[in-house]
C-alpha cells in the first residue's frame, strides 16, 4: 500500500481546490493515469497516478487540499472494506508542525524553524534520508535546494561552479555555448556511453559512460558541483537520467541564455535549458528538466510540466498546459487554454486549436509544390 501526499504545487498557494475527479475511489488505475485536477491561483494542475493499482481517496469536487495532506492511497490488491479513517487526521498540520509524530527522529532547532517557515512535508524529507536519525538544518536546506519550487531570484545564482554534462552530442555543444557565456560556470566533464573514455569534445574531458554510481562518486569527490542533461532527442532517457541523479541528491541548475525574458512571478524547477531570444511571460509555471530552443514564446499563465523539449519557434498563447514528456517540433503555434497530454509528439508546423490527448502524435499535413527554375534568356 503506497501513500501519496499532496506536494506544494506553486510558491503562492497554501491550498488547492479540486476541480475534477477523473477516477472514483476503489477503482483501478494505471501508472500516469489522470486522476484529479486542482485549481490553483496560476492554472489548473493535473494530478496523475504515480503507481498502478486500486485507488483510494476521500475527495469531492470543491474539496480543499493542502500541501502535506494525504492525497490518495494505491494498493496492489483491492481492499474491502477500506478504512477511510486513514484520511481523517490533518496530515498537513502534522507534516509542518507536529514533530512529535516522528519520535524516532531528532530535528535540530534550525531544521524545525526552516520546515515551519517553508511549510515543508516532513515525510518527503525523510524519504530522501531514510537512514538518518538526526535531521539538521543543512539537510533541510539541501532538500529545498533540490526541490522543484524555486524563487525566480535564485535562477542561475552561483558562485563559480564546475559543471558536468550528461551527454556529449549536439545538445552538449548547444549547452556548452551557454555555459561559456557565463563567468560563474566552468565546463568540467562529460559523461556519454558512445564516446571513448578520456577523449575530449571541444577540449572537455569525457570521464566515462553514464554510470550513475560513478557519477555520484565523482560528485562526492568534488569533480563537479552541478549537472545538466544535454540529451534532447530521447525524452524517456532524459527523464530517467535527471530523476536518477536528482534522487542521489546531485544538484542540477537552470542554464538560461542572458537574452531570455523572464516574466514576474515565474515558478520554475531545476535542470531547465533555455536558449536565446525566448520570452517567458508573467505567472508562468515550468517544471524540471525541459529543453526550450531559441525564439520560443511561453505566454502568461502557461504551465509546462517536466521533461519536455521544444524546437525553435514554439509559440504559446496564454494559459496553455503541457503535461510531462512532450516533444515539440519547429514552428508550432498553440491557441490559449489548450491542454496537451503527457508523452505526446507535436510535429513541426502544427497549429494546435484543441486539446491533445496523452500518448498522441499530432501530425499536420500540408502540400508543397516544386517548380523548376526557368533559365534566364541570354
Amino acid at each position: 500500500m503506497k501513500k501519496i501526499y499532496c506536494e506544494k504545487l506553486n510558491s503562492n498557494d497554501d491550498s488547492y481546490t479540486v476541480e475534477l475527479i477523473n477516477v472514483d475511489s476503489e477503482f483501478a488505475v494505471s501508472d500516469n493515469d489522470l486522476i484529479f485536477e486542482f485549481e490553483t491561483s496560476k492554472a489548473n494542475i493535473e494530478i496523475h497516478a504515480e503507481f498502478s493499482g486500486f485507488l483510494y481517496h476521500n475527495l469531492n469536487i470543491g474539496s480543499e487540499v493542502k500541501p502535506g495532506e494525504l492525497l490518495y492511497i494505491i494498493s496492489e490488491k483491492k481492499i474491502d472494506p477500506f478504512d477511510y479513517s486513514l484520511f481523517s487526521s490533518n496530515l498537513s498540520e502534522k507534516a509542518v508542525d507536529d514533530f512529535s509524530a516522528y519520535d524516532e527522529i531528532t530535528f535540530s532547532k534550525g531544521a524545525k524553524e526552516l520546515i515551519k517557515k517553508e511549510k515543508l512535508n516532513i515525510n518527503k524529507i525523510l524519504e530522501k534520508h531514510v537512514d538518518e536519525d538526526f535531521i539538521s538544518k543543512d539537510i533541510v536546506e539541501s532538500y529545498i535546494k533540490n526541490s522543484p519550487i524555486k524563487d525566480e531570484k535564485n535562477i542561475n545564482s552561483f558562485k563559480v561552479s564546475k559543471i558536468a554534462f550528461i551527454g556529449g552530442g549536439k545538445g552538449f555543444t548547444q549547452c556548452l555555448d551557454l555555459v561559456l557565456k557565463s563567468n560563474e560556470l566552468i565546463p568540467t566533464t562529460i559523461y556519454d556511453d558512445a564516446i571513448p573514455k578520456n577523449s575530449n569534445v571541444h577540449a572537455i574531458n569525457v570521464r566515462g559512460g553514464i554510470d550513475y554510481e560513478q557519477i555520484y562518486k565523482d560528485f562526492q569527490e568534488g569533480i563537479f558541483d552541478y549537472f545538466i542533461v544535454t540529451i534532447s532527442t530521447d525524452l524517456e532517457f532524459r527523464a530517467k537520467t535527471f530523476n536518477k541523479l536528482t534522487n542521489l541528491n546531485i544538484p542540477s541548475f537552470n542554464l538560461i541564455h542572458p537574452s531570455v525574458n523572464l516574466g514576474f512571478n515565474l515558478d520554475i524547477g531545476q535542470g531547465n535549458v533555455i536558449f536565446s531570444a525566448v520570452n517567458i511571460g508573467p505567472e508562468v509555471s515550468i517544471g524540471n528538466n525541459n529543453f526550450i530552443s531559441s525564439f520560443s514564446n511561453i505566454e502568461h499563465h502557461c504551465t509546462i510540466n517536466s521533461n519536455c523539449t521544444f524546437g525553435p519557434g514554439v509559440m504559446f498563447s496564454g494559459s496553455v498546459t503541457v503535461q510531462n514528456n512532450v516533444k515539440f517540433g519547429t514552428g508550432v503555434f498553440c491557441e490559449p487554454f489548450v491542454k496537451i497530454g503527457s508523452n505526446s509528439v507535436i510535429s513541426s508546423g502544427s497549429i494546435i486549436t484543441t486539446d491533445v490527448k496523452k500518448n498522441s502524435v499530432l501530425i499536420s499535413k500540408f502540400d508543397q509544390t516544386y517548380k523548376p527554375v526557368k533559365p534566364k534568356n541570354d
